[in-house]
């Protein structure tokens, strides 16, 4: 019996070849998409699972909630709350630290620097975190002060094949423990002891090449004894990780964490006596989550949204789905044609059941076809697909037997899933009806062949409004948020030690439009939170040290007063020291104004706040005594940061100390001829290279993660639109069949090709405007949702929804219009011998 089905089953694929291609092509695009889908979900939930006992190891982080501003998670903390949370807790069995390394690497003996990932890290950190050693030995790697482990990638740039054991490198220091720039650089030979594998890439670490922090030079030694001096601001800079002994209780440690920062964090934060404390909130976020916890500052690598990876996998179900839609659509369009086979199988004493097994056999079939090529696509495509993603993903599926069964029983699932309704109704047919060749007839097949062509157009509409809103929020984050082209803004690193002089040097370079010298916090958002107060009011402002020049490099203007210069002696107090009692000008925000309680930006001029600014003395930050300063002016509320987050009141004064980043903006046509002048110019200045980043390429970097979504959309909105097209031309094919005598009819009493291809295209049109009205209200809540996740964003246009349907509407047009147009030029004598 087996060996008649499989003859049958083979008959009526070699009988239907073109049925049979888009049946197999469809599911075979299905499947391909939904295992991709399914091993990018996979991998984001496997984070850090490699690690041992990493059910026990938790990530310190932050969470600081400054007056009258929204809470941020911060992911580091400072050196010294390590120590401190091992001797006051004794649920901890163990703690490790990481800073990154500013300094620059290079193998002895070479003139370039490497560009590889760094970190300082304590000498238990693989006690911690163990990995497996290439060679060399990892016990008590990092107990000495000239030793480091590499990975094979670091290996690799530094040595090529050659042996590294024993070899050395040069860990170039040219930054103080205030992040300061040093008069003179200082060398300093460290020896391999060890090369471990790269890590995985679906782990949080992001490290090349571990450095000993008990080096007396390295960062954590360095921050641990600037941290230490009384009175020093706190900085936090370090990834610091707890161990809990087995059995130990984390609610018990979290629920005495508030006491632990009471006693822990000493002094005022914004100099009008509110204790540090009261700001401060530490939490504890468990090794295996800390991929999929809420975004914070400072981390290793962003997070994912779990919101996201469950849209994919949903995306992935939708489209089997729709791959499914369209065998069952197939199946039942096949009807008349099985009607005579059955009728004689039943005449022959076969049950329902044994037909009914047979066309799921059929269909399990056409899944398998559709499988095996799909794991071979599969495979073809992942090294581009890890490439793009930048990720390390496995399809082994004779290493991995739970893959592999995942990968079988997707295939038996979707076949049984997909034939299930056609082997149903075929094994109803009544023989008589059958062998007198009366076409057999399934209750609701038409409605349900209309209702999966609704359905997959629904979902591509959805899919192509998300693909359009995530495109325009891409490009409104990257360009349009920033007023001046960010291709055209050079950000020097800290090693570029700006002066005033040189900014005046490169200004006059021809291809450099202007320059400046800019702090951390201008750039980069860094938190110099203080309060300040008018009259009753008090609020939340953050300070930002920067030169007068930068407002012109970012192409930005007053919308009230003036910007600050060194031409007015009251803007430029700090010229030769930030350590006098007095506060010079100060440029605002319009949140600022909003928040101090002004009606408009010029009621704030002239007005004189006080409040508390940052001061190097003496070798160290701390903060200034509360003075006055003017207001002269108010600017646009602007970030060089992440349009996820909001922009806070923020407050700008001129301090040349706390500016230390050369900011070149270069004239358009002429960067590279710029770039080479700046080099030059500073190779005359100092033996230190030249070296930073474009704003675009940081720009790029903050928005990694929507540039992959909108781009991995892009891709199955694509396989969504090839599948809705086989699902709607096998449609056609089978209404112009059931039709043709209706056709030829019409033809005879008078109807025009134009007529009947009129009838078809509304025939098919119908559903995919029936579809916009079910995508519509979807994609409005989906992509809403989405935006939410951002501070500023685009609006959802109508139009956005309105193209999203006609390009649907011109896809089912074109799917039909060729099957359509034979059929309206076929002779009607032929169409009434049809039947």
């Amino acid at each position: 019996m087996l060996e008649n089905w499989l003859v049958a089953a083979v008959r009526n694929l070699l009988r239907n070849r073109v049925n049979t291609l888009v049946s197999v092509f469809g599911l075979f695009l299905g499947f391909t998409a939904a295992i991709l889908i399914a091993l990018y979900v996979r991998d984001e939930y496997s984070y850090d699972q490699h690690i041992p006992d990493g059910e026990r190891v938790y990530q310190v982080g932050e969470l600081i909630s400054p007056p009258g501003r929204a809470p941020r998670r911060v992911s580091r903390t400072s050196v010294t709350d390590a120590p401190a949370l091992k001797l006051t807790f004794p649920e901890i069995e163990l703690t490790t630290r990481l800073a990154i390394a500013l300094d620059r690497l290079r193998r002895t003996g070479a003139a370039e620097p490497t560009d590889l990932r760094a970190y300082w890290v304590d000498p238990n950190f693989f006690e911690m975190f163990p990995m497996h050693p290439i060679s060399g030995s990892l016990d008590g790697a990092l107990d000495q002060p000239d030793t480091v482990v590499l990975t094979r990638k670091a290996t690799r740039q530094f040595f090529g094949d050659q042996d590294p054991i024993g070899r050395t490198i040069d860990v170039v220091t040219f930054l103080n423990d205030l992040g300061m720039p040093l008069d003179i650089e200082r060398t300093n030979v460290m020896r391999v002891v060890a090369v471990v594998e790269d890590l995985p890439s679906n782990g949080h670490l992001d490290v090349e090449v571990f450095l000993p922090g008990i080096a007396s030079f390295s960062w954590l030694s360095m921050r641990e004894a600037q941290q230490s001096r009384p009175g020093a601001f706190r900085i936090e800079d370090a990834y610091t990780y707890v161990r809990l002994h087995a059995g130990a209780s984390i609610e018990s440690v979290e629920s005495r964490l508030r006491a632990f920062v009471d006693s822990h964090l000493s002094g005022n934060r914004n100099g009008n006596g509110t204790p540090i404390a009261s700001t401060y909130t530490f939490t504890l976020t468990r090794l295996t989550d800390i991929h999929l916890a809420p975004p914070s500052i400072g981390a290793i690598k962003p997070p994912s949204d779990p919101r996201v990876i469950q849209a994919f996998a949903g995306i992935a179900l939708l489209i089997l789905f729709v791959a499914c839609g369209n065998f069952v659509s197939m199946m039942t369009a096949r009807v008349t044609r099985r009607a005579m086979e059955v009728g004689v199988r039943k005449a022959s004493g076969a049950t329902w059941l044994q037909i009914m097994a047979q066309f799921l056999g059929e269909s399990l079939l056409y899944a398998a076809l559709a499988l095996v090529p799909a794991i071979i696509a599969v495979n073809l495509l992942l090294p581009a697909f890890n490439g793009f993603l930048q990720r390390q993903i496995a399809f082994d599926l004779i290493g991995n037997p739970d893959l592999a069964a995942g990968i079988i029983g997707l295939g038996i699932v979707t076949g049984i899933a997909a034939g299930v309704y056609p082997a149903l109704y075929l094994s109803r047919f009544r023989p008589s009806l059958a062998l007198k060749g009366l076409p057999p007839s399934l209750p609701g097949s038409g409605r349900l062949r209309q209702g999966l062509v609704i359905f997959q157009f629904a979902t591509l509409i959805t899919l192509v409004v998300a693909t359009f809103t995530i495109y325009r929020q891409t490009q409104y984050a990257i360009e349009d948020r920033l007023r001046v082209s960010a291709d055209t803004i050079y950000i020097g690193s800290q090693s570029v030690i700006c002066s005033r002089t040189l900014v005046e040097m490169t200004r006059a370079i021809d291809a450099i439009r202007t320059a400046s010298c800019a702090g951390g916090a201008a750039l980069y958002g860094g938190d110099a939170t203080s309060v300040m107060s008018l009259a009753d009011n008090a609020v939340a402002v953050r300070g930002v040290p920067l030169d007068a020049a930068l407002f012109d490099v970012l192409d930005i203007q007053p919308v009230a007063g003036r910007l600050l210069s060194t031409e007015h002696g009251a803007d430029d107090l700090l010229r030769n020291g930030n350590d006098i009692a007095e506060n010079p000008s100060l440029i605002v925000n319009e949140s600022a104004v909003r928040a101090l309680g002004f009606s408009s930006p010029s009621e704030a001029i002239g007005k004189f706040p006080r409040w508390t600014r940052l001061a190097l003395v003496n070798g160290k930050i701390a903060r200034q005594e509360a003075a006055s300063s003017e207001i002269v002016g108010v600017v646009p509320d602007f970030s060089l940061g992440s349009v996820r987050d909001a922009i806070g009141p923020t407050a700008y004064y001129l301090d040349p100390t706390l500016s230390g980043a050369l900011v070149l903006r270069f004239k358009g046509d002429a960067i590279q001829e710029g770039m080479e002048a700046v080099s030059q110019l500073w190779a005359q200045q100092s033996s230190r290279p030249f070296d930073g980043t474009f704003l675009s390429q940081r720009i790029n970097d903050l928005y990694a993660d929507i540039r992959a979504q909108s781009t991995i959309l892009a891709v199955f909105s694509s396989v969504a639109v090839v599948l809705a097209a086989l699902g709607i031309l096998g449609l056609a094919m089978f209404a112009a069949e059931r039709r043709t005598k209706e056709i030829g009819l019409r033809k005879v009493m008078g109807a025009l090709r134009t007529d009947v291809l009129r009838l078809m295209g509304w025939q098919f049109a119908r559903p995919v405007l029936i579809a916009n009205l079910i995508a519509w209200p979807v994609a409005y809540f989906v992509m809403t949702r989405w935006l939410e996740g951002f501070a500023y964003h685009i609006e959802l246009e109508p139009w956005t929804f309105v193209l999203a349907g006609l390009m649907a509407l011109l896809i089912a047009l074109a799917s039909v219009a060729g099957h359509a147009l034979l059929v309206a030029r076929a002779h009607p004598v032929a169409a009434l011998r049809h039947e």
